[in-house]
C-alpha cells in the first residue's frame, strides 16, 4: 500500500514544489519590472514626451480649456480634443478626461452624464476607497468607448500614478498597462495631469492631493509609431496664416470667450507651434483678454510695425527669426520706451541665467512654459502696472 501512495505523495510535493517556485520567481520578477520602471521612470517620460509632443501639449490645453467652462459637456470636449488630435502622432489612443467624485455620487453622475448625450453610460464600481475617478469624458469615442465609467482610482497601477500627479502638479505616466484599441488589448500607458479645484496650484503635496477636483489623460500605445511629420506640414500651413494682419485664433472656444474680453489691451502673441497658441489664447481669454497671433519673430516685427500693442507674448524658441533677435530689434527701432510694447518672454528652458538673457535682449518679464494662469495672470498684472493702467 505504501508503495503505491509514495510516488503519488513525492508527485505531489514536486508539484507544489514547482508552484511555489513559479509564485516566488513571478513575484521577483514584478518587483524587477517595478524597479525597473520606477528607475528609469524620468528617462521614459522624457521619451514619451518627446515623441508625442503635440499631445503633451494638448494636456496643458485641456486643462485651460476645462478651467474656463461653467459645465463640460461632451460635445465641449469632442470638439476640444479633435481640434488637437489631428497633429497626434499615431501611437496616441486618445484624450480623455476623469472626474473625481464621491462614491455617494455615483447615480448622480451617471444620470448627468446619460442626459448629455451618453445613454448607456455606467460607472464601474469596485472597490471600497471613499473617492472614484471616473472617465466621464474620451475622444474619439468610437475607439475608445469601452473606458468610458472606467474608475481609475480602483487598479493599484492607475490609482497610484493618479495620486502621484495630484501631488507633484505634474503629468506622470503609469507603467505598462492593458489599453483597447478598437477590439484589441494592446501595451500602453497613460499619462495623467491634475486639476485643482481653485484653479490655482496649491504649495503643499498634501493640500495637492486634497484639491484635485479631476484629471486629463493621455493613452499611448507602445507599440512602434512614425514621427509625426504630419504635425510638421500642417504647423507650417498654419504659420503661413498666421503671417495675415491682425490674425485671431478661430479656435471655437477662444472667440466665444474673446467675444467677452472685457480688456482693452491690445495683445500679440508671438508663438509657433499649434497647439501652444491654444493654450496661450484660452488663458488669456480667461483673464478677459483677446490677442493677434504670429508664428516668428519676423511677422513679429511687422505686426508691431503695422499696429500698435501694448504687450508682446514672445516665445523666445521660433522659426526664422527667434524672440531674442526679434525683441532687440523692436528696442532697435523703438528706443523710446513709452513708444514699444512691453515684452514678456514665452521659453521652456529654466535654466540659471535664462532671465538676464532674455533681459538682456530687451524683453522686460519672463514666464516659463508649461504656462500656468496664475502665472500669465500676474506677469500681465505687471504690464498693466508698468504701463500705469493697473
Amino acid at each position: 500500500m505504501r508503495s503505491r501512495v509514495l510516488p503519488w505523495l513525492v508527485l505531489a510535493l514536486g508539484l507544489a514544489i514547482s508552484v511555489t517556485g513559479g509564485l516566488v520567481v513571478r513575484a521577483a520578477l514584478h518587483t524587477q519590472d517595478v524597479t525597473r520602471f520606477e528607475r528609469l521612470k524620468e528617462r521614459v517620460h522624457a521619451a514619451i514626451t518627446g515623441r508625442f509632443p503635440a499631445a503633451a501639449e494638448a494636456l496643458y490645453g485641456g486643462r485651460s480649456f476645462v478651467d474656463v467652462q461653467t459645465k463640460l459637456s461632451q460635445s465641449d470636449w469632442r470638439a476640444y480634443s479633435q481640434s488637437v488630435s489631428r497633429f497626434f502622432d499615431r501611437g496616441v489612443v486618445g484624450l480623455g478626461f476623469v472626474e473625481r467624485i464621491e462614491r455617494t455620487g455615483l447615480e448622480e453622475l451617471e444620470a448627468r452624464v446619460r442626459a448629455d448625450g451618453i445613454p448607456d453610460f455606467k460607472v464601474e464600481r469596485r472597490g471600497s476607497a471613499p473617492w472614484g475617478g471616473i472617465v466621464t469624458h474620451v475622444d474619439p469615442m468610437e475607439r475608445n468607448r469601452i473606458v468610458l465609467g472606467l474608475d481609475i482610482l480602483s487598479g493599484n497601477t492607475r490609482r497610484a500614478v493618479a495620486e502621484e500627479a495630484a501631488r507633484r502638479a505634474a503629468p506622470v505616466i503609469t507603467r505598462r498597462i492593458a489599453l483597447v484599441e478598437g477590439t484589441a488589448t494592446v501595451p500602453g500607458c497613460l499619462r495623467l495631469l491634475p486639476i485643482y479645484r481653485s484653479g490655482s496650484v496649491p504649495t503643499a503635496p498634501a493640500e495637492r492631493d486634497i484639491a484635485a477636483e479631476s484629471q486629463l489623460f493621455v493613452a499611448y500605445l507602445t507599440k512602434p509609431a512614425r514621427p509625426a511629420q504630419l504635425f510638421d506640414v500642417v504647423a507650417g500651413l498654419f504659420r503661413q496664416e498666421a503671417a495675415a494682419p491682425a490674425l485671431v485664433s478661430e479656435h471655437p472656444f477662444v472667440a466665444a470667450a474673446a467675444a467677452t474680453a472685457s480688456r482693452t489691451e491690445r495683445l500679440l502673441l508671438a508663438e509657433d507651434n499649434i497647439v501652444n497658441q491654444k493654450v496661450a489664447l484660452l488663458m488669456l481669454a480667461k483673464l478677459g483678454y483677446r490677442a493677434d497671433i504670429v508664428a516668428n519673430g519676423h511677422e513679429a516685427l511687422e505686426a508691431v510695425r503695422r499696429q500698435h500693442y501694448d504687450v508682446v507674448l514672445m516665445d523666445v524658441q521660433m522659426p526664422e527669426m527667434d524672440g531674442l533677435e526679434a525683441s532687440r530689434q523692436i528696442v532697435a527701432q523703438w528706443r523710446n520706451r513709452r513708444d514699444r510694447p512691453w515684452i514678456i518672454a514665452l521659453t521652456a528652458n529654466a535654466m540659471q541665467g535664462d532671465r538676464e538673457l532674455c533681459l538682456a535682449a530687451g524683453m522686460d518679464d519672463y514666464i516659463t512654459k508649461p504656462m500656468k494662469t496664475e502665472e500669465l495672470s500676474a506677469a500681465m498684472d505687471r504690464a498693466r502696472v508698468a504701463s500705469g493702467r493697473g
